[in-house]
């Protein structure tokens, strides 16, 4: 991991051993339909309720590991269902969000993927990966993968 992300995670209340408790997260999730991936767990217990403002290429970025703290439309179906046809993934679980306004999940390889209106970035291909390109990254530097043309239009 970078040295600009791991300052900017410190700054935020994050420590390398850090191991928070996620059984509300856990029946939540449980709740809304999703499976229980071990690297949701990873992650979350490690990054869980961290949240950061930062600027990257001059833009502000909010950054939310909270899975409480909906966006702006509710994709849980789509989450679950669509999104990992896309992805290429068996699973993918929501870790947080962006701006509150784009889904930030995880599937089952600890690949990182941006879910928003239609459109799937890839964050990164494994944890530390996404954490840096969510710190140091404009959008356009990002993989965008295509969406099938579900509808026939």
């Amino acid at each position: 991991m970078l040295i600009n992300t791991k300052n900017i995670l410190r700054e935020s209340g994050w420590e390398t051993d850090r191991k928070i408790n996620i059984d509300k997260e856990i029946v939540f999730l449980n709740e809304k339909g999703y499976k229980l991936i071990e690297s949701f767990v990873k992650f979350y217990q490690n990054l869980g309720r961290i949240n950061f403002l930062i600027q990257v290429k001059g833009n502000d970025r909010f950054i939310n590991f909270d899975i409480f703290k909906p966006v702006s439309y509710d994709y849980d179906s789509v989450i679950i269902e669509d999104y990992p046809k896309i992805t290429g993934s068996d699973y993918l679980v929501p870790i947080g969000n962006i701006d509150g306004s784009s889904y930030l999940v995880i599937d089952e390889k600890e690949n990182v993927y941006s879910l928003y209106d239609g459109y799937t970035l890839v964050i990164g291909n494994n944890i530390e990966e996404a954490l840096d390109n969510l710190c140091n990254k404009g959008w356009r530097e990002l993989e965008e993968l295509p969406i099938p043309n579900w509808w026939g239009e």
